[in-house]
Order: C-alpha cells, then structure tokens, then sequence
C-alpha cells in the first residue's frame, strides 16, 4: 500500500477531526524542520518512534559507461531513519 503526504493529512485529520488545511501546515513544517535540523548536521530523537540522522557517504570511483574514463564522485550526506524500540511492526 502506497501512502503519500496527502494520504498522511486527510488520515490525520480523520482521526482527529482538525481540518485538513491546518494538518497540512502542521505536517509540512514538521518536515521542513526535519530538513533543516539534518542540514545543520543535527539529530532529531523522538522517544519510542525513532531518530532522524545523517552519515556521511564516502565518494567512490566510478567508470563513465562507453569511456574508459574514471572518475571520483564526491563525499555525500546522506539522511537516515532508525525506528525506535517500540516502532515495531508485527507480522500478520
């Protein structure tokens, strides 16, 4: 099942009878926030869900296709997300 930011609002406001509008402000500047934190190298715990985080992805060499060229692709900052103990999903 796919689920997309729109799907996340309207299953939100649903849930908890605020208008859609206002979930969508609430959920893009949570994300937003995210961005930014993760750009300023920081990290975002929130308790039993997970931790936002980002690692550095060193460049590797990589050989252009049709040229016997190599070149060196530069060190990358990757985000990532590890669930917390208690984001378990159980099996069906």
């Amino acid at each position: 099942m796919k689920f997309n930011k729109k799907d996340l609002v309207k299953e939100i406001s649903k849930k908890t009878g605020v208008p859609q509008n206002e979930v969508k402000i609430v959920v893009e500047s949570f994300l937003t926030t995210v961005k930014e934190v993760l750009k300023n190298k920081g990290k975002i715990e929130i308790r039993g869900f997970g931790i936002f985080y980002t690692k550095k992805r060193k460049g590797k060499k990589i050989r252009l296709p049709g040229q016997s060229k190599i070149i060196e692709s530069e060190d990358k900052i990757i985000p990532y997300f590890k669930g917390g103990t208690k984001f378990v999903i159980p099996n069906k």
